[in-house]
């Protein structure tokens, strides 16, 4: 499951087309990547319409890399 949403998140990322998405990996941090607060929130909230899920404001803003927010993800959909 967490293999299936790094691809979304390759695939979210590649639409902006700042971030060669090939090269991302669960170890990829927000920062690596240069995007901000807010692009991260967007990034969260669109995982979070794909997934149906919602991720508090606490939780998100303590995500600062690619496998951080998949695994939040990935604990929020098993605990539905």
């Amino acid at each position: 499951m967490e293999a299936e949403i790094l691809e979304t998140v390759k695939e979210i990322l590649k639409k902006d087309g700042k971030v060669d998405a090939d090269q991302i990996t669960m170890d990829t941090k927000f920062e690596e990547m240069e995007i901000d607060s807010l692009g991260s929130l967007l990034l969260v909230h669109e995982l979070e319409d794909k997934y149906d899920v919602i991720i508090e404001n606490d939780d998100v803003f303590k995500i600062s890399s690619v496998g951080e927010a998949i695994k939040k993800v990935h604990e929020l959909i098993v605990n539905k």
